[in-house]
């Protein structure tokens, strides 16, 4: 038997005798400890494992680890800083389309302050 298979097995010894801190903290420490190659071939049975020992919060979070290991942390969800001056610029742009109606007086040239309120 090898370690990374008795490593499994304490795993599901552990959650059975609910001492899930302990469990959690192995899979963690395999996860960590074990090189890329190692994961990949035993990333089913490990899956697997996980899958069938834990309950959905310290599943989904070990899952989630194993997959940052194998496959890189995820993509960010924040906008790049182009992407982000691109996106101010078109809301900019706008806004001052918005508000042009309101920046010119009856008359038709532009106000230099702020729009305000036609007096009867």
């Amino acid at each position: 038997m090898s370690a990374v298979d008795a490593a499994l097995r304490e795993i599901e010894a552990l959650c059975r005798a609910v001492k899930l801190d302990k469990a959690q903290s192995l899979a963690d420490g395999l996860i960590e400890g074990l090189p890329v190659h190692d994961l990949e071939a035993w990333e089913g049975q490990i899956r697997a494992v996980f899958t069938r020992a834990f309950l959905k919060k310290r599943r989904n979070a070990l899952l989630a680890r194993l997959d940052e290991k194998l496959h890189g942390p995820p993509p960010s969800a924040t906008p790049e800083p182009e992407e982000s001056a691109q996106a101010e610029r078109v809301e900019e742009e706008w806004l001052d389309e918005s508000l042009r109606p309101y920046r010119t007086s009856a008359t038709g040239t532009s106000s230099s302050g702020p729009p305000t309120v036609g007096t009867v």
